[in-house]
Protein backbone atom coordinates (compact mmCIF):
# COMPACT_ATOMS: atom_id res chain seq x y z
CA UNK A 1 0.00 0.00 0.00
CA UNK A 2 1.11 3.50 -0.81
CA UNK A 3 1.53 5.91 2.12
CA UNK A 4 -0.50 9.09 1.62
CA UNK A 5 -0.67 12.06 4.00
CA UNK A 6 -3.69 14.33 4.39
CA UNK A 7 -3.92 17.59 6.33
CA UNK A 8 -7.15 19.21 7.57
CA UNK A 9 -8.15 22.33 9.50
CA UNK A 10 -10.53 22.42 12.44
CA UNK A 11 -11.91 25.97 12.22
CA UNK A 12 -14.08 26.85 15.21
CA UNK A 13 -15.80 30.21 15.57
CA UNK A 14 -15.64 30.52 19.33
CA UNK A 15 -18.24 33.31 19.56
CA UNK A 16 -20.95 31.40 17.66
CA UNK A 17 -19.60 27.95 18.62
CA UNK A 18 -19.79 26.82 15.00
CA UNK A 19 -17.42 24.65 12.95
CA UNK A 20 -16.62 25.21 9.26
CA UNK A 21 -17.09 22.12 7.09
CA UNK A 22 -16.92 21.35 3.38
CA UNK A 23 -19.10 18.92 1.44
CA UNK A 24 -16.89 16.74 -0.77
CA UNK A 25 -17.90 14.58 -3.72
CA UNK A 26 -20.67 14.69 -6.30
CA UNK A 27 -24.39 15.37 -6.15
CA UNK A 28 -24.90 11.58 -6.13
CA UNK A 29 -22.43 10.75 -3.36
CA UNK A 30 -20.99 13.23 -0.89
CA UNK A 31 -19.74 13.61 2.68
CA UNK A 32 -18.88 16.46 5.06
CA UNK A 33 -15.38 16.98 6.43
CA UNK A 34 -13.01 19.58 7.78
CA UNK A 35 -11.38 21.61 4.98
CA UNK A 36 -8.21 19.92 3.80
CA UNK A 37 -6.71 17.36 1.50
CA UNK A 38 -3.70 15.48 0.26
CA UNK A 39 -0.18 16.72 0.94
CA UNK A 40 1.58 17.32 -2.39
CA UNK A 41 5.24 16.92 -3.37
CA UNK A 42 7.58 18.64 -0.93
CA UNK A 43 4.87 20.46 1.03
CA UNK A 44 4.93 20.33 4.79
CA UNK A 45 1.72 19.33 6.56
CA UNK A 46 1.14 22.95 7.54
CA UNK A 47 1.72 24.24 4.01
CA UNK A 48 -0.73 21.66 2.66
CA UNK A 49 -3.52 22.51 5.11
CA UNK A 50 -3.14 26.26 4.49
CA UNK A 51 -3.26 25.69 0.70
CA UNK A 52 -6.19 23.27 0.86
CA UNK A 53 -8.20 25.51 3.20
CA UNK A 54 -7.74 28.46 0.84
CA UNK A 55 -8.71 26.39 -2.22
CA UNK A 56 -11.78 24.89 -0.56
CA UNK A 57 -13.04 27.86 1.46
CA UNK A 58 -11.35 31.03 0.13
CA UNK A 59 -9.99 31.66 3.63
CA UNK A 60 -6.43 32.26 4.74
CA UNK A 61 -5.71 30.41 7.95
CA UNK A 62 -3.02 30.24 10.60
CA UNK A 63 -2.16 26.92 12.26
CA UNK A 64 -2.55 26.96 16.05
CA UNK A 65 -1.57 23.38 16.90
CA UNK A 66 -2.18 19.70 16.22
CA UNK A 67 -5.66 18.35 17.05
CA UNK A 68 -5.47 14.71 15.96
CA UNK A 69 -3.71 12.08 13.88
CA UNK A 70 -5.77 9.27 12.38
CA UNK A 71 -4.55 6.27 10.44
CA UNK A 72 -6.68 4.48 7.84
CA UNK A 73 -6.14 1.74 5.28
CA UNK A 74 -8.18 2.66 2.19
CA UNK A 75 -8.07 -0.76 0.50
CA UNK A 76 -9.93 0.28 -2.68
CA UNK A 77 -7.46 3.11 -3.27
CA UNK A 78 -4.45 1.09 -2.13
CA UNK A 79 -3.61 3.83 0.38
CA UNK A 80 -2.21 3.67 3.88
CA UNK A 81 -3.31 7.14 4.95
CA UNK A 82 -2.26 9.36 7.81
CA UNK A 83 -4.76 12.16 8.41
CA UNK A 84 -3.48 15.14 10.40
CA UNK A 85 -6.05 17.64 11.70
CA UNK A 86 -4.82 21.00 12.96
CA UNK A 87 -6.49 23.67 15.07
CA UNK A 88 -6.52 26.79 12.92
CA UNK A 89 -7.71 30.40 12.99
CA UNK A 90 -9.00 32.47 10.09
CA UNK A 91 -6.75 35.46 9.44
CA UNK A 92 -8.14 36.76 6.12
CA UNK A 93 -10.16 35.95 3.05
CA UNK A 94 -13.79 35.66 2.03
CA UNK A 95 -15.82 32.48 2.34
CA UNK A 96 -16.15 30.98 -1.15
CA UNK A 97 -15.28 27.78 -2.99
CA UNK A 98 -12.22 28.16 -5.20
CA UNK A 99 -11.41 24.45 -5.56
CA UNK A 100 -9.43 23.78 -8.77
CA UNK A 101 -10.27 20.05 -8.55
CA UNK A 102 -14.04 20.67 -8.46
CA UNK A 103 -14.44 18.27 -5.54
CA UNK A 104 -16.09 20.70 -3.10
CA UNK A 105 -19.85 21.13 -3.44
CA UNK A 106 -20.57 23.37 -0.47
CA UNK A 107 -18.94 25.20 2.45
CA UNK A 108 -20.97 25.90 5.57
CA UNK A 109 -20.82 26.64 9.30
CA UNK A 110 -22.49 24.11 11.63
CA UNK A 111 -23.12 24.06 15.35
CA UNK A 112 -20.80 21.59 17.07
CA UNK A 113 -23.45 18.91 17.67
CA UNK A 114 -24.52 18.93 14.02
CA UNK A 115 -20.92 18.90 12.81
CA UNK A 116 -20.18 15.84 14.93
CA UNK A 117 -23.36 14.12 13.74
CA UNK A 118 -22.71 14.64 10.00
CA UNK A 119 -19.16 13.29 10.32
CA UNK A 120 -20.02 9.84 11.77
CA UNK A 121 -16.70 8.35 10.69
CA UNK A 122 -14.85 10.38 13.33
CA UNK A 123 -14.49 8.38 16.58
CA UNK A 124 -16.20 9.79 19.67
CA UNK A 125 -12.98 10.69 21.49
CA UNK A 126 -11.85 12.80 18.50
CA UNK A 127 -15.15 14.61 17.85
CA UNK A 128 -15.17 18.40 18.26
CA UNK A 129 -15.62 19.03 22.00
CA UNK A 130 -19.06 20.49 22.72
CA UNK A 131 -17.66 22.54 25.60
CA UNK A 132 -15.31 24.31 23.17
CA UNK A 133 -12.27 23.34 25.25
CA UNK A 134 -9.65 21.97 22.87
CA UNK A 135 -7.41 19.24 24.19
CA UNK A 136 -4.04 17.89 23.16
CA UNK A 137 -3.52 15.81 20.04
CA UNK A 138 -5.23 12.43 19.68
CA UNK A 139 -4.24 9.39 17.63
CA UNK A 140 -6.68 6.82 16.29
CA UNK A 141 -6.19 3.75 14.08
CA UNK A 142 -9.34 3.17 12.00
CA UNK A 143 -8.22 -0.10 10.45
CA UNK A 144 -9.49 -1.06 7.01
CA UNK A 145 -12.35 0.74 5.24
Amino acid sequence: MKRVNYAHALLLDESSRKVLLVRNGTEVSSYWSFPGGKVEGTETLEQAVVREAREETGLIIKIEGLYSVREVFFRELGHHALLFTFYAKIVDGELRISDPDNEILEVSWFDIDTANRIMPYIPDHIKVPTDGIMSSAHYYFHGEV
